[in-house]
């Protein structure tokens, strides 16, 4: 009989003006001081101001840093982590994007245990060293896209490397997610679509997977219908308040998905164009999305028929004909959202970087659980697939 172990979120709350809620939130949580995780971006967006009021409002106390960037650095995670004990934290709030939400992570990580972040990485055997006894984190996504508000993993990039960490546990889900669609209305177009095709990716890889379960996939194939129907409108209509309730809910759904059945090599490949390039991490998965589906068809045919009908295919046809009408569908949608086709559209990526760019993908975990093995033959055609070759 199969065996299934599922990591679920604690409490989540998808509702338009829920971040409101936060300072309550946190008293409940009996948190006294917590410290304010985000970028300068969403600090000058305006966002932050009134989530400090309701903080304040509750008798809490605030530290503050503001210095993550997309794709976040070991020493970024350092820095907010030293923030965190200088300031005599005992909670978290993360708002923001993935990076956000993956640095207050290993600040959570590290508020109760000894030695670097990266002792705590995945290779490292991190999954068995972290303890649950970790100080509450609440979420507050800004994007629609990395579900990390639900999920058992933060990601980090060592800088001295150029390789991208990963810290998972299942004591890393966050405490509490409030998932507030209006805090994404002045998301740009380009933000907007580059983490919905990271959602999608989370989604269509879940799917997928050579490790699936009924949940994950359950939330999958929901979250790929979601996101086919509403993410054209999200770019398209800024504050269309439907269309942004519904991504950010496929997003989270996502979040669950991809923490039940893994992701694979869309991930693995796209990882090191984000740590090497400075791809944005949605752009690079919606550049590695159809090749890496081309090369999986024969292996996992039915699925992605399914995952053509739920991305509004009309059934009745083989799953064959299905399945490659699924690539057909995400290509249309990644080019009516915007986003480049092939990594000579984007930025970097020359011929003379594929077999190093090839063993780094074999290096990432993610691979592991593509429906069809891969090997550094098989990563290097994927990048000269998406355009490395004429970069």
């Amino acid at each position: 009989m199969p065996k299934y172990f599922h990591s679920l979120p604690s409490r989540v709350n998808v509702a338009d003006g829920c971040s409101a809620m936060l300072g309550a939130e946190l008293k409940r949580l009996g948190v006294k001081k917590v410290l304010l995780v985000s970028d300068k971006g969403v600090d000058g967006a305006g966002l932050l101001a009134p989530l400090r009021q309701s903080i304040e409002q509750a008798g809490i106390g605030i530290a503050q840093y503001l210095d993550v960037e997309p794709n976040p650095l070991v020493s970024q995670a350092r820095g907010a982590e030293k923030a965190y004990k200088d300031a005599k934290c005992d909670g978290l709030v993360a708002v923001g994007g993935g990076s956000v939400m993956d640095v207050a992570k290993c600040v959570r990580v590290m508020a109760i245990h000894s030695g670097d972040i990266l002792d705590y990485e995945a290779t490292k055997g991190g999954l068995f060293k972290i303890q649950p006894a970790m100080p509450s984190l609440v979420c507050l996504p800004t994007t629609s896209g990395t579900g990390s508000e639900v999920s058992v993993a933060a990601v980090v990039t060592d800088e001295k490397n150029h390789v991208k960490k990963l810290i998972v546990s299942p004591f890393l889900v966050p405490t509490l997610a409030l998932d507030d669609p209006k805090l994404t209305y002045g998301l740009p177009a380009f933000h907007t679509a580059s983490t919905g095709m990271d959602a999608l990716t989370h989604a269509i890889e879940a799917y997928v997977s050579n490790m699936p379960s009924p949940l994950g996939s359950a939330c999958a194939l929901e979250a790929v219908k979601l996101i086919g129907e509403n993410l054209r409108a999200s770019v398209k209509e800024p504050t269309n308040a439907s269309a942004r309730f519904h991504m950010m809910y496929a997003a989270m759904l996502a979040g669950v998905a991809f923490t039940q059945n893994n992701l694979g090599a869309v991930h693995a490949t796209a990882h090191q164009l984000s740590t090497e390039f400075g791809f944005a991490h949605g752009m690079a998965n919606a550049i590695m999305l159809t090749p890496v589906m081309r090369y999986n068809l024969p292996s996992a045919t039915k699925k992605y028929a399914e995952v053509a009908v739920a991305l509004g295919a009309k059934s009745g046809g083989s799953d064959s004909s299905l399945a490659e009408e699924a690539v057909e569908i995400v290509t249309r949608l990644r080019a009516d959202v915007g986003l480049p086709g092939t990594i000579r559209e984007g930025k970097g990526a020359k011929p003379s970087d594929l077999k190093r760019l090839a063993a780094q993908a074999m290096g990432d975990v993610c691979h592991m659980n593509n429906p069809k093995p891969c090997n550094p033959g098989v990563m290097e055609q994927f990048f000269r697939d998406a355009g490395a070759d004429a970069a």
